[in-house]
């Protein structure tokens, strides 16, 4: 039988509303990547006070970031060359970088390895189908699925 522990609303509520974690210098950060289904109590005013979004990279911080990375004038020419290159926000600063470190002494091919990343996220973009069905189903069902009758 799967262990599957959670805990209750007003419990994960009390938590957050303690003395231990409003007590004053101390943070607390919650991440997701889908606020939307998050009960509104748990982030109401109060309980969560700085929203702090993290969207793809524009043109202009994609050219940033990767004048930044290298610190090189040699880097200038390759930041505008992929700022026109790349179509405006479609990567992560994440994956801008995990791109870059392939090459970490060379602008260009750090470009070119940020190009690849583009070329084949349209690849797998075209040929993957997402099955419904297995996009919402919780991890203990999977393993349950997967162990069989």
């Amino acid at each position: 039988m799967p262990c599957q522990a959670s805990l209750s609303r007003p419990f994960s509520l009390a938590i957050l509303d303690s003395c231990f974690l409003a007590q004053e210098g101390r943070l607390l950060f919650l991440t997701t990547n889908h606020v939307e289904r998050l009960d509104p109590a748990l982030i109401r005013p109060g309980r969560v006070d700085v929203r702090v979004p993290f969207h793809l990279c524009s043109s202009a911080q994609l050219e940033a970031y990767v004048r930044h990375f290298y610190g090189t004038e040699a880097a200038a020419a390759a930041a505008r060359s992929l700022g026109a290159a790349v179509p405006n926000r479609t990567l992560s600063v994440a994956q801008l970088q995990g791109a870059l470190m392939r090459a970490p002494d060379s602008p260009d091919e750090g470009a070119k390895a940020v190009l690849s990343l583009l070329d084949n996220a349209r690849i797998d973009a075209a040929h993957h189908v997402i099955d419904a069905s297995e996009e919402e189903r919780p991890l203990h069902a999977t393993a349950d699925a997967a162990r069989g009758p």
